[in-house]
């Protein structure tokens, strides 16, 4: 009987052995799923932070070629206007010379008609003088 026991209590010995190594394989697998889990998570977490990124440098790429276009268009209206300003000055420039021009023709023909005059007042004066 005591062999019997002995026997007994040496299978329960093994059987409590064996269901703790059991248990302590079946935590080892637990904590190999958590750490995979974790470092899925980690990737996860680094592939979202990289899309940020990305669309960050995007929108900044976005906004640096409106501002440049801004630019360009403020320039093209800027020599536009200076243009028009040039175009502007000219036109009175060559007004002015008309103008000049014809205050010139004018007064070329007012003395040739006051020289006229006067040489008609001096024929006339002479035949006068002839009578």
């Amino acid at each position: 009987a005591s062999d019997d026991a002995a026997q007994e209590a040496a299978a329960l010995a093994a059987a409590r052995q064996a269901a703790e190594e059991r248990a302590a394989a079946a935590e080892a697998a637990l904590e190999r799923q958590r750490a995979a889990a974790a470092a899925q998570r980690d990737v996860a977490a680094a592939a979202v932070q990289a899309a940020e990124e990305k669309a960050a440098l995007r929108e900044a790429a976005e906004a640096a070629m409106v501002a440049r276009l801004e630019v360009e268009a403020a320039a093209r209206r800027q020599a536009e206007k200076r243009a028009a300003e040039e175009a502007r000055a000219r036109l009175a420039a060559e007004r002015e010379a008309a103008d000049a021009a014809e205050r010139a023709a004018r007064a070329e023909q007012l003395a040739a008609a006051t020289a006229a005059r006067q040489e008609c007042e001096a024929a006339a004066a002479a035949e006068a003088e002839a009578a």
